[in-house]
């Protein structure tokens, strides 16, 4: 089982409140651990990165729904 980190860009105004996200630069990493217990985030596998974005699309497809 492994675990995944999903980055997206936060926009802010000129005031630096909230104003969009950019998920064009989404970035995916895979999480694993150092001999001391460490986070580390590596470049997950093509089919892992595939599989990550697809399962975060849908996520936000459902939020999407329950806004309306």
């Amino acid at each position: 089982k492994n675990n995944f980190a999903v980055l997206i860009g936060i926009v802010l105004d000129e005031k630096g409140e909230f104003k969009d996200v950019d998920e064009e630069n989404l970035v995916i990493s895979r999480i694993e651990f150092d001999e001391n217990g460490e986070e580390v985030y590596v470049a997950p596998t093509d089919e892992e990165f595939e599989a990550v974005r697809d399962a975060y699309e849908k996520m936000v497809e459902e939020w999407d729904e329950e806004e309306e």
